[in-house]
């Protein structure tokens, strides 16, 4: 979810010419498509990747959210860029729009920690977040699970809705 379309952007620009400048296409779509959300963004990219790099995080598509980058101290760090971001935009409805939806994904992680790491657990909360997910036309948040099943084992206190699954070979979550 988070910069789907940035990505096919650049995949497609890659796919023309592997040569390419890959830096200023991603300037270009940034600022075309965020408009004055775009320097936020840019940073919020910038300040996530650099991050993990000095970490030496690697995540995998699956991983549950323990990785230092994504700390609560990094969380509030990225959301403060979101919230420029945002402001940025307040009058344009479409471009709050596509930085609203890059955010969902750090609202994910921040429900993913509270519920599964600290016990902590606000069903409206879990309920709006859903309700915001269909409403930007998203349809899966975890692999193998329907969004439906994702929001129940999270309500249900599952990292992730395959365990309802008998068939599933589930792993214990890492430990922080």
């Amino acid at each position: 979810m988070d910069f789907n379309e940035l990505r096919a952007y650049l995949i497609s620009k890659l796919l023309w010419d592997p040569d390419c400048d890959l830096d200023a296409h991603r300037r270009d779509f940034m600022e075309y498509f965020y408009g004055p959300a775009a320097p936020y963004l840019d940073e919020y990219l910038n300040l996530l990747c650099d991050t993990c790099e000095a970490r030496g995080d690697h995540v995998g598509f699956n991983d549950n959210p323990v990785h230092g980058f994504l700390e609560e101290d990094m969380l509030d760090k990225y959301d403060a860029l979101f919230d420029k971001a945002a402001e940025a935009v307040r009058g344009d409805p479409l471009r709050l729009w596509r930085v609203e939806k890059n955010r969902l994904s750090i609202r994910w992680v921040r429900l993913k920690r509270a519920a599964m790491l600290r016990g902590e657990l606000d069903p409206e909360t879990v309920n709006r977040f859903f309700a915001d997910w269909k409403a930007f036309s998203l349809s899966r948040v975890d692999e193998w699970c329907n969004i439906e099943t994702t929001h129940r084992a999270l309500l249900e206190g599952k990292w992730r809705g395959t365990e309802f699954f008998d068939h599933w070979i589930n792993e214990e979550p890492e430990a922080l």
